[in-house]
């Protein structure tokens, strides 16, 4: 590997890593404040955390369903650029 796509996955890896802490924190807080919010209505533990568990896995799948449209719709295919190569080009292989 040349050096500069060491750095490259380096950094990858380290933004998927802050991503991930991200949305557990977030979710964390949300799944928190929701089970505080229905202790002080006078829920019971066991429903005020199924509530707040419920909110944050509801959001997470939300999410997921997001990402998978997003993944589905914009990102390109490896092929595609050779696809459209223009006729009598040649086509360089990425590697």
């Amino acid at each position: 590997m040349v050096n500069g796509q060491v750095g490259a996955l380096g950094r990858s890896a380290r933004e998927q890593q802050i991503g991930m802490a991200l949305g557990i924190a977030v979710l964390s807080t949300l799944a928190a404040s929701r089970t505080g919010n229905q202790l002080a209505a006078g829920a019971s533990d066991a429903a005020a955390l199924t509530s707040g568990y419920r909110l944050a896995f509801t959001i997470a799948a939300g999410l997921l369903a997001v990402a998978l449209v997003v993944s589905f719709t914009v990102l390109r295919r490896p092929g595609a650029a050779a696809d459209t190569a223009p006729a009598g080009e040649p086509l360089a292989l990425a590697l």
